[in-house]
């Protein structure tokens, strides 16, 4: 079959091939250059690889998101790869280039500045490269064919591994290599220009049935080539921003990153080590540095050279047979798994099964070349609907056939490496699915792709790191000195090899295919999982400021104080509104919540424990800046055993109550006055009703309207009966008030069917189905005046106030709004709450590389007790 330059399959082939020989450089070589060979200390080889992890993952949507934009000429895919291709051979040259060689820091500043140069250029051309996949083959057939050229390239390129080592004797003749590494360069530059030369016009529009290179080859208008976000929205970042949640949040989405994340585990693990594991664990009087056995081995390990032939043999002949069966692209990946899930004795005739889009099944045959690839069934993937859904079908398969352990412990690089450009096909078939599911002009290829990289790409830091802390512990720095393994060093480098593909493997198709059922509930963790561990490096940073305070001036203190609580609380935004996405709408005496901050008592209806953070987004929007810092509860009894969070709640002036027993007045009064006394406004929350209205608790709502009957009330239905006692002490003693809020909350899943009265609680709010999920909040401001204080007056305006939210609640159910006008305010800016959430994740991942961090978030954990003791020591609960 012959081919134009100007073809989109000569162009794919040569980008894969320039793009796949740097990257199995640098791959290979790297960690073993820089520990080896450079010394780069421990510390910085942590430092760099967690810098690393964080860069290597944003950069992708970086340049998604600008190359999916209108308006910059990086919108050309063969533009960014022409324009980036010298800056990337570059940074492959610099980084093989020592500052030096003695262990010292500048060597680890070489490192991480070669890490992100590298990187930075890489995922510039590697999106645009995977984006011009997506666009330049839109019939699933021609994506099978332009995928098996990509496969050809590897194949091709991974053969620099067993040249080099050959040529370097495993980089004892270092300077050889970096000769090597100056021609890689040249030749990657080469095959670059050529890919970014190719015309726009040669992208296929008519979809022919006269093979793989006329399709591929005929014309398309410029029309078809303009850039994915429409151009009224291209500026806009809160657009990208939806784009991105509705990607992240489709379960097909999930299924497929989850098994690429683990196929990058496995494949990062072994070939940054691969090199490393043959010197440890194989004699030299087997494997000699620069023996030609040592380059015959690693060639037939890393190239594929018996094992992937046949895959790529099977890959062309089920290709072959796919316009005779007219199936779907399930079709082929299931022929092309039958030639990996092959179980035969060498030599023999092995059955391989062909899955047609309706998911029946014929048998084909193939030749077992390999004792054992891997084995095992392949079963159609279903949702819990009942509905066929192709991708955790196909990244469950892609995974399945990379997970199982072979007996070869080297055999598994083949499956991984070769399976890797399938991949591209399931993300691109995605995004045409995800263009029609969302009524997109065309797909937002860049974005996915970057996404992809974002969850994808921290599995390249977090297996060197983990590998390397398992080798140094048993002595491979020593190893490094003496040049002889111990048995401990090889037990452990045994281990690592198998344990890979063990672990992995052991997540069974079956599991993936459940993802897409079971990963709401997954999900939900991570918000909750956010906010209660972030809770540790607070709790740490708040011992650590009350220790200064003894010593600062008590207003100084307090901005400390407030400036630690203000940063959790827009942590609990970014959960709460910006990830959640929930509409907002706000009714009532909206405008002067707005004016300016207050010392005021909000009062609200409670019905989940969400309910506290919808107050947070009113106090986040009082005056220019919001007050979120002065925001505080009055919360039951029982919060104050929960670890550190119970402490410091109290310390910034939240009041503690009991719901049953006898009343303690005392650390109330004294609470009342320490805000009283306060300079900055506040806001004091109070739930009259005690406790949540939810229809799970039938005698709870019963039991509120016979005591509305006994007060001759009208029977509440949709609130509980208020209580007033806790209300009026705080009007008593907090004389500094400037106002009373009384605010109505209502949600949008309550007007399900059967949901009635049954709020969601934080897990359903934040990753719940996003039908439903709006929120409607009332307000009515009162000045503090206006409110009676005596028992009896305040019992009955509570009372008033409390039948009005009643009726409103009822028109909402109803109609599903409350009946004055409304606005819908912008979310809180992501601006304002990312700097905060960012700071508490890198605290978290913190002890993971500073022991001494580690040992001060112990002492915090282990001061819990303490900190309990000390509230009831000091009578505050």
């Amino acid at each position: 079959m012959r081919l134009r330059i100007n073809s989109p399959l000569v162009a794919l082939g040569c980008g894969q091939f320039a793009l796949s020989l740097m990257q199995v450089m640098f791959m290979f070589y790297y960690v073993k250059v820089y520990l080896n060979v450079f010394h780069v200390p421990n510390v910085w080889f942590n430092i760099a690889q967690g810098l690393f992890m964080v860069w290597n993952a944003i950069n992708d949507p970086i340049f998604g998101y600008v190359q999916d934009t209108p308006g910059f000429w990086l919108n050309s895919r063969t533009a960014v790869i022409k324009f980036f291709a010298p800056f990337l051979v570059s940074s492959f040259v610099f980084m093989w280039i020592p500052w030096r060689t003695t262990g010292s820091t500048l060597e680890g500043i070489h490192l991480v500045l070669s890490l992100f140069l590298y990187d930075a250029f890489f995922s510039a051309i590697g999106v645009a490269w995977s984006a011009l996949f997506a666009d330049s083959t839109k019939d699933p057939q021609l994506r099978v064919s332009a995928m098996k050229y990509s496969q050809i390239s590897i194949l091709l390129s991974v053969n620099i591994i067993s040249i080099t080592e050959k040529l370097s004797f495993s980089l004892e003749r270092f300077g050889v290599f970096q000769i090597i590494t100056v021609v890689v360069a040249l030749l990657a530059l080469g095959c670059l220009y050529t890919a970014g030369s190719l015309r726009t016009t040669s992208f296929p529009r008519n979809r022919r049935k006269t093979g793989d290179t006329e399709a591929l080859m005929s014309s398309r208008d410029d029309s078809d080539n303009e850039p994915i976000i429409e151009k009224k929205k291209g500026t806009d970042l809160s657009f990208a921003w939806e784009t991105t949640k509705q990607i992240v949040k489709e379960k097909d989405f999930l299924a497929i990153i989850a098994a690429n994340f683990l196929h990058n585990i496995r494949s990062v693990a072994h070939l940054n080590f691969a090199s490393i594991a043959t010197e440890v664990v194989i004699p030299q009087s087997i494997l000699a540095k620069g023996s030609i056995q040592l380059s015959i081995f690693l060639r037939n390990r890393h190239s594929g050279a018996s094992a992937s032939s046949d895959f790529q043999r099977e890959l062309r002949v089920q290709t072959r047979r796919l316009p005779r069966h007219d199936p779907h692209l399930d079709t082929a990946f299931a022929s092309y798994f039958g030639g990996l899930l092959i179980d035969g004795r060498p030599g023999k005739v092995a059955p391989l099964l062909l899955i047609n889009k309706d998911h029946s099944s014929e048998p084909v045959f193939g030749i077992a070349r390999e004792r054992r690839i891997s084995s095992g069934a392949i079963f159609p993937g279903r949702s819990s609907m009942g509905r066929p859904r192709k991708y955790p079908f196909q990244s469950s398969s892609i995974l399945f056939s990379c997970c199982n352990l072979p007996r070869d412990p080297f055999l598994f690089y083949v499956t991984v490496h070769s399976i890797a450009p399938l991949f591209n096909i399931v993300l691109s078939d995605f995004i045409d699915d995800d263009a029609s599911r969302h009524s997109r002009k065309t797909g937002v290829s860049s974005v996915v792709f970057s996404l992809n990289a974002l969850f994808v790409k921290p599995a390249q830091s977090l297996a060197p790191i983990v590998i390397v802390y398992v080798l140094n512990f048993y002595g491979y720095q020593d190893y490094l000195t003496s040049k002889i393994a111990s048995n401990s060093l090889q037990n452990a480098m045994t281990v690592v090899l198998f344990a890979t593909p063990f672990f992995v493997g052991g997540l069974q198709p079956e599991m993936l295919l459940t993802l897409a059922v079971t990963v709401d509930g997954l999900k939900a963790w991570v918000p909750c999982s956010l906010l209660s561990l972030s809770m540790v490096p607070y709790a740490s940073a708040a011992l650590a400021a009350g220790a200064v305070s003894t010593v600062l001036p008590d207003r100084l203190a307090q901005k400390l104080d407030n400036t630690l609580y203000r940063g959790y609380m827009r942590l609990c935004l970014f959960v709460f509104e910006n990830l959640s996405g929930v509409q907002l709408k706000l009714y009532g005496d909206v405008q002067g919540l707005k004016e300016k901050p207050e010392k005021a008592l909000v009062l609200s209806n409670h019905q989940t424990n969400v309910d506290w953070a919808v107050l947070v987004m009113l106090a986040a929007r009082q005056g220019v800046d919001g007050n979120e810092a002065g925001f505080r509860v009055m919360v039951k009894q029982a919060i104050h055993f929960v670890p550190l969070f119970g402490w410091y709640i109290f310390q910034h002036g939240y009041i503690y109550v009991r719901r049953f027993g006898d009343f303690v007045g005392e650390p109330v009064l004294r609470q009342l006055r320490w805000l009283n006394e306060l300079e900055d406004p506040y806001w004091l929350l109070v739930f009259p009703e005690g406790t949540r209205f939810t229809r799970k608790k039938p005698q709870l709502i019963a039991s509120s309207q016979e005591f509305c009957r006994r007060q001759g009330r009208k029977e509440l239905e949709d609130v509980l009966c208020p209580r007033s006692g806790g209300i009026q002490m705080a009007l008593e003693r907090l004389g500094t008030l400037d106002a009373v809020y009384d605010v109505t909350v209502a949600y949008g899943q309550t007007r399900f069917t059967g949901r009635r009265g049954l709020a969601p609680g934080m897990f359903e709010f934040v990753c719940g189905p996003l039908a439903g999920r709006s929120l409607h909040v009332h307000v009515k401001r009162f000045d503090v005046k206006e409110v009676p204080k005596d028992k009896e007056g305040l019992r009955n305006w509570m009372f008033e106030r409390y039948e009005q939210k009643d009726k409103m609640m009822a028109t909402f159910l109803e109609k599903g709004e409350f009946p004055e006008a409304s606005e819908s305010p912008a979310a809180v800016s992501i601006w304002r709450t990312l700097p905060p959430t960012a700071l508490f994740c890198a605290a978290l991942a913190a002890p993971f590389y500073f022991s001494r961090v580690k040992q001060l978030y112990i002492y915090t954990i282990a001061s819990s007790p303490l900190l309990i003791a000390w509230l009831h020591l000091r009578k505050c609960v």
